[in-house]
């Protein structure tokens, strides 16, 4: 009873907009014939109404909650047969009702299965535990549907007559929201909405009254579209997104190139430090003169705009050098790992049509026959070219290429990202400014060089007029530390998987930590906020790894990635981006700005349709000046978060495993669990068991727990070992734990059937868990152990 008063103290009411009167006027005259040809038993109009409120609240809902299930407790059973005569009777039993909704799904077909009572998931059914409707989620939602004379009606706000049977608002606790709905013989229809307000604001519920609304005219007018076409944004929402949306960063002069925003600082601050590294310093004058003269012999070879050139080095002051020099020269630079694999190798070179290779010292002999010319980068070696005064007279402009970014793809091909000059030079200008850099900056490059970030590492402190720090070969942690240490570096990007790791009192001098490329844990946050200015990067290579930026973490809201810096996020509909979702619903996210790649490499890089060339009709609607401006579909769910236009990563589109037809988004499981992992721990969600056409899959989740006895860091990763956690112990209190938070927090199916112990996590280059190995790995382990493992994964004591 205390825990009802509480919710009951926590309740505030909130009364139908004036403008939502529109659609009321609608329902007068309502058609309910889309019902009758769903179930020809339901002809009752009030038994109609309330199916038709069900569904479209159900739309409404559905995209603001981060779960595919939804809680729905309704005046009426929604369990009822249908019959061919008559009508069924409301039930004084009050059914709460599991209900898991495909955005796919048709809508006729949903009705229908609300109509014959079959909205309960497979493996849940319905339930009359009362408990079910007070899950954790934000927007569970309780549907009071109320015939009476409205004029005349005493009743308080916190009952609501179903039949014979009044039901009180301490009958049923609730996290999220009540809806009342109240409609009179003459068909006066009004509604209105209480909230905890702890859990939802009350402008958001005042807008999904208005998104109510329009579902409700939405699926009346077209009842055989898709549940995730039904339209649902209002114009407050459209006001709101105008204003997140409307501050577009400036775009760069056209003659912008990235050379001369790094070498002008050799005019005004010339024996300024530019690099300083473990194998020479540079002052921005002796860096200018290196690179003037290796790009006049570059320009020499036949470099020029359109003519790729693959840089490949160890940590070296040489590395900025080459790539300085291939852009003065005209040309664009393509970072390889001599040391990856020749069929990854020799699929960048044969696309990108490399003739010249620029090296460190002893590379150009494990590259022989790769290409026509090698050169190795030194001191010795460019002492020994012609000294130069100035640049060679290259045709290049800021529309030319300048980086070509490798990824490794989705089907393991590599991907090419041209980027132009403009675009780029767009980004580190918006990356210094929101950063702070300037000469003061001492920028510690820790990234390999095959991926996007040492770009942003490289050339960014140089453009601000600061210091790039290169530290030593040594991939360690305790290395890392002592370099940062001896360069005196006050600024890095890692990931925080790295930055869990770092030991602050080993890196004195760092002021600023730019963190990205994975979730954020509270573990981190813990670690650093109150040490560093920490600020959450997200980005993508095909927006030059720079699209958003959160300088106001909080615990708890590590997913928030904050606000664009160059130009514009929009949150889409996921599979129709002419469709923008309202406020607060999640969405895929769009980057608009002159950050954006020029495309693809070529056709099996990835798909074209990912840039939009011609914007969606809403952009130019909400923002003429824009009409002609390009975007690129990140793949990634997203929501503007609170009221400001910050934007919360939600997980990946292409993140959802599928189990016994159940969709399952494995972000959603591994946000659950990182609230109880400790630093260093990791988990990961996959499914295993379905190879070749055999279907019996199961849901695992690979656990590592730093510091556990079983770990070890010998052997290659293929060599990894993997335990069933019923045969330890020690991990097992644990992984129950992780269990009951899964079940407390999401649908039964998302439940995992077996925890597998890892003694190692393998990474990617770049430091983020290899998904892909892990699977295969873990494919390979349960396969010839099905049986066996499938005996243990019910475990009586979770029962």
């Amino acid at each position: 009873m205390e825990a009802h008063q509480n919710h009951s103290v926590l309740s505030e009411t909130i009364n139908l907009p004036e403008s939502y009167h529109e659609f009321i006027e609608f329902l007068k005259d309502l058609d309910l014939s889309i019902l009758r040809e769903a179930g020809p038993g339901i002809w009752d109009r009030d038994l109609a109404l309330h199916c038709l409120f069900q569904v479209a609240w159900l739309t409404t809902v559905r995209p603001f909650s981060t779960s595919p299930t939804i809680y729905l407790a309704g005046d009426y059973e929604t369990g009822f047969s249908v019959v061919a005569e008559g009508s069924p009777k409301p039930s004084q039993d009050r059914s709460i009702t599991q209900v898991s909704i495909d955005s796919q799904e048709i809508v006729r077909d949903l009705l229908d299965r609300v109509i014959n009572g079959a909205l309960a998931s497979p493996k849940e059914g319905s339930s009359n535990n009362h408990n079910k409707a007070t899950g954790q989620g934000t927007y569970d939602t309780t549907i009071f549907h109320q015939k009476s004379d409205i004029q005349q009606s005493e009743k308080p706000l916190n009952s609501c007559t179903n039949g014979d049977h009044l039901v009180t608002q301490a009958e049923i606790p609730f996290t999220g929201l009540r809806l009342y709905i109240c409609y009179s013989e003459d068909d006066q229809i009004s509604a209105r909405i209480q909230i905890n307000p702890g859990n939802i604001d009350a402008r958001l519920a005042t807008r999904l009254l208005h998104s109510f609304g329009k579902a409700l005219s939405s699926i009346y007018e077209n009842p055989n579209q898709s549940i995730g076409t039904v339209g649902l944004i209002n114009s407050q929402d459209i006001d709101l997104i105008a204003g997140f949306t409307s501050a577009h960063a400036f775009s760069l002069p056209r003659d912008a190139l990235l050379h001369d925003l790094c070498l002008r600082h050799a005019i005004s601050t010339p024996d300024a430090p530019a690099v300083r590294s473990w194998d020479g310093n540079l002052t921005y004058r002796e860096l200018t003169d290196h690179v003037t003269r290796l790009a006049h012999w570059l320009f020499n070879q036949g470099v020029g705009p359109g003519i790729f050139v693959a840089c490949t080095f160890y940590k070296s002051t040489w590395t900025i050098v080459a790539r300085l020099a291939v852009l003065m020269a005209g040309g664009a630079y393509i970072c390889v790992d001599a040391h990856d694999p020749p069929v990854y190798l020799d699929s960048v070179l044969e696309r990108t049509k490399i003739k010249i290779i620029l090296t460190s010292v002893g590379f150009a002999e494990v590259l022989s026959g790769k290409v026509d010319v090698r050169f190795e980068v030194s001191a010795a070696s460019l002492r020994a070219l012609p000294y130069e005064s100035c640049a060679p007279s290259s045709p290049v402009t800021a529309s030319d290429p300048c980086v070509v970014l490798f990824t490794s793809g989705s089907t393991g091909t590599p991907k090419g990202i041209v980027q132009e000059h403009r675009s780029y030079a767009s980004a580190l200008t918006e990356y210094i400014r929101v950063t702070k850099m300037g000469p003061h900056t001492r920028m510690f490059q820790f990234d390999a060089y095959a991926f996007d970030i040492s770009n942003n590492d490289l050339l960014a402190p140089l453009m601000a007029g600061g210091c790039c720090c290169v530290p030593t070969t040594s991939l360690t942690m305790e290395a890392l530390m002592t370099d940062f240490a001896d360069l005196q570096a006050n600024m890095m990007f890692v990931t925080p998987s790295v930055a869990i790791d770092i030991d602050p009192d080993r890196v004195p001098t760092l002021k600023v930590m730019c963190i990205g490329g994975e979730p954020v844990s509270d573990a981190v946050l813990s670690k650093w906020l109150h040490r560093v200015q920490l600020i959450n990067q997200y980005g993508m290579g095909e927006a030059a790894s720079i699209c958003a930026f959160n300088a106001e973490l909080k615990i708890g809201h590590g997913s928030v990635i904050g606000h664009p810096a160059c130009g514009a996020l929009w949150i889409v509909n996921p599979d129709d981006t002419n469709r923008l979702m309202p406020v607060g619903a999640i969405g895929e996210i769009l980057v608009e700005g002159p950050h954006i790649a020029r495309g693809y490499l070529d056709p099996v890089s990835g798909k074209s349709d990912n840039f939009l060339d011609t914007p969606p009709l809403w952009m130019a609607q909400m923002h003429p000046g824009r009409h002609r401006h390009r975007l690129y579909r990140s793949g990634d769910l997203g929501r503007f978060f609170e009221y400001d236009g910050a934007v919360e990563l939600i997980g990946r589109k292409d993140s959802m495993l599928k189990l016994d037809g159940a969709r399952i988004e494995a972000g959603q499981v591994e946000h659950v669990l990182n609230k109880h992992l400790s630093a260093g721990d990791a988990a990961v969600v996959d499914v295993l068991g379905s190879v070749d056409g055999v279907s019996d899959p199961i849901l695992v989740i690979f656990l590592f727990v730093a510091g556990s006895d079983r770990n070890t860091a010998s052997g290659t990763v293929e060599s990894m070992k993997f335990q069933p956690v019923v045969s330890d112990m020690a991990a097992y209190p644990f992984t129950r734990v992780l269990r009951d938070a899964v079940q407390q927090s999401l649908p039964s199916h998302y439940l995992p059937s077996l925890f597998l112990l890892i003694d190692r996590v393998p990474r990617t280059k770049s430091k983020k868990i290899d998904r892909r190995k892990l699977h295969m790995l873990g494919q390979s382990y349960y396969l010839p152990r099905r049986e066996e493992l499938r005996e243990i994964t019910a475990w009586p004591s979770w029962d």
